[in-house]
């Protein structure tokens, strides 16, 4: 007795008997359901005729008292009896048989209606979209012989439920976009201090923008109330270049400058190096009337030296401070502290702004997605369902523009760009470090007469860095190619056009890059590089941000074919710096090898051992 069925394979041969097999097997149920479906066909036929039949006979039998015209032998024999009782039926039964023969007829009319109707709605005679569809599905059912067919109902499309927001989302304060009119003088602020009011003149500043005329009021409003109460926490969703960073500095330098013991009382969250020296240095300018210290931690010198700047700014200097985390300031201070969430790309999502663990928060934003919160219809107590009406913006002044290119031609695009507009300080965008130093490269062979390109990446140290965007901010730099370095928050002097040479992986990204011109209320161009493949993604990911399809810029193919020779020659000149390059990088880092010290420690071990078997072998051969 065999306990398993193993089916072995013979060859191409077998597989050509089974697949034989099977057609014929296909064959004979195909035919097997034909003739059903036949059979089934014939017997409904015959049921409807014989119905049809009988009704034809009791009719003409009870009415006229006559057999109907199709007749047997049997029939006629029972016709001369019925004949025979006929004539000994009085004439009171004869009336009475009458009565009943024109009820019979009326019921058997309404059932040969009835079954009328039902022949119709089978064969489809009536019409209409619904007697269609069952009739389709008749046929589907008589085709495939009471199988049940999956997917042939009609199912509406459910209406998608809208989440609740919660009422500080709801009901926002809205913060105008226009940076041209400003109204708020530094004075109109009340209560703001006079040290800052110099500080702001000495910085040429004598406007306040939108955001910072609604946000430092309420602040400073905030922190004169008793400590008692708990200071409300705030999110600020505001374009690029709004003045976000000056609407938090403010406030905080204000509430303490007169504070009594001196300890690690805010702490600012920044996401890049460069950003958080930029905002460092603005908390520079703004504390040198007071007696407040600021300590920059950027990870870029050794844990041992940011420890100690901590300790400076405690007021035990002896003591080791713990992790410097909003978890540890929430555990040490009562009230916990206040928290200041500023965004130009604030999340739209209630459940992760829940996670910030926020206390009763306000919302300020300056983009508003319902028509009902433009006309100033805000501050109902009914929910408002939807979406969190904080949406990603641009500035007004800036001017997008997308362009479609083809991979072989984009460095030629972007060369065409720049030098028939003449355009200079532009800062162009790519995807990594190694893309940014090639494209500086290639940009800079072809560009040897019109403008002057440089690079700047994380590849590059801080100090360098900064030298390069003093050239930029200076105009000895027309081109400045970087990656995502640059991309957040960072306040670029002097950037008036801004070129994506590699697509946008999300819009936030899409909105971090852009923002870095048309600034502070002056004008911007922004270009966006796509291949067609890339269209489709883009917009979608714009009408996400309720931002609408962006104005084309156009080349000429004719432009770029004048352009293949300068081209080729700057791609064979790109060609032989990487190879230098590459050599370099070799001979550095053999040299870097010789260096080490663990290196060095094992040839020296190496180079012993070789002398003390020279020594073994001499003794050997002097005793021998």
């Amino acid at each position: 007795m065999d306990l398993f069925v193993v089916n072995r394979y013979f060859g191409d041969d077998d597989k050509k008997i089974k697949d034989s097999d099977e057609k014929a097997k296909l064959a004979a149920l195909l035919s097997k359901i034909e003739e059903r479906r036949k059979q089934r066909e014939v017997a409904q036929k015959s049921k409807l005729g014989s119905e049809s039949f009988d009704l034809g006979y009791h009719v003409n039998e009870k009415v006229d008292g006559t057999a109907p015209s199709v007749k047997s032998d049997k029939d006629e024999e029972g016709a001369t009896n019925r004949k025979r009782q006929s004539d000994t039926v009085s004439q009171h039964g004869n009336a009475n048989f009458e009565n009943e023969a024109v009820e019979a007829s009326a019921a058997q009319k309404k059932k040969k209606k009835k079954h009328k109707r039902k022949w119709k709605e089978i064969n489809g005679s009536e019409g209409g979209e619904a007697n269609a569809g069952e009739k389709k599905e008749m046929k589907t059912l008589e085709k495939i012989e009471g199988f049940t067919v999956i997917g042939t109902e009609n199912f509406k499309k459910k209406q998608k439920v809208k989440r609740v927001l919660p009422y500080w989302l709801a009901n926002p304060s809205i913060v105008s976009v226009n940076l041209q009119q400003l109204t708020t003088t530094v004075k109109d602020i009340p209560g703001l201090d006079k040290n800052i009011i110099r500080a702001l003149k000495r910085n040429k500043i004598t406007h306040f923008f939108p955001v910072q005329a609604q946000v430092i009021p309420w602040l400073l409003a905030a922190y004169k109330r008793p400590t008692r109460y708990w200071p409300h926490d705030i999110c600020v969703s505001a374009p690029t270049g709004s003045g976000k960073t000056l609407a938090f500095v403010i406030p905080i330098v204000q509430a303490l400058c007169y504070r009594f013991v001196q300890q690690v009382r805010a702490l600012v969250v920044l996401p890049v190096q460069d950003l958080a020296v930029q905002v460092y240095r603005v908390f520079l300018t703004y504390t040198q009337h007071t007696d407040l210290k600021v300590a920059l931690v950027t990870g870029q010198t050794s844990f041992h030296k940011e420890q100690q700047q901590l300790v400076a700014l405690s007021n035990a200097p002896t003591c080791h401070p713990p992790a410097l985390t909003i978890a540890t300031l929430e555990s040490t201070s009562s009230p916990p502290p206040q928290k200041l969430l500023f965004s130009a790309t604030l999340t739209q999502d209630p459940e992760k702004l829940q996670q910030l663990g926020l206390f009763q928060p306000k919302l300020f934003t300056s983009v508003v997605g319902d028509d009902q919160l433009e006309n100033g219809d805000i501050g109902k107590d009914e929910a408002v369902r939807g979406d969190f009406v904080g949406k990603f913006t641009t500035p007004a002044e800036l001017s997008e523009y997308v362009c479609l290119v083809t991979p072989e031609s984009k460095p030629l695009a972007l060369y065409h760009i720049i030098a028939s507009n003449s355009w200079q300080h532009v800062l162009v965008f790519v995807g990594s470090r190694k893309d940014a130093h090639r494209l500086s490269l290639l940009l800079s062979y072809l560009g040897q007469k019109s403008f002057k390109v440089a690079e700047i990446s994380s590849s590059l140290s801080r100090p360098a860095r900064e030298k390069v965007l003093a050239k930029f901010a200076a105009g000895k730099i027309d081109v400045l190619v970087s990656s995502d370095a640059l991309a957040r928050g960072m306040d670029i002097e002097g950037v008036d056009y801004v070129i994506l040479y590699s697509a946008p992986k999300s819009i936030k990204n899409y909105i971090h890059r852009v923002g870095r011109t048309g600034r502070a209320g002056k004008p911007g161009t922004s270009v966006t590089f796509l291949q067609d493949s890339q269209v489709a993604s883009f917009n979608e990911m714009l009408h996400s941000a309720s931002k609408g399809d962006l104005q084309k810029m156009d080349i000429q193919q004719s432009k770029l074919e004048e352009l293949e020779d300068a081209y080729t020659l700057a791609l064979e000149h790109l060609k032989g710096h990487l190879e230098r390059e590459e050599k370099q990088q070799l001979k550095a880092k053999k040299r870097r090898k010789k260096q080490d010290p663990l290196i060095q420690k094992y040839r020296e071990r190496k180079r012993r051992f070789k002398v003390r078997k020279l020594k073994k072998l001499d003794k050997a051969t002097t005793i021998g």
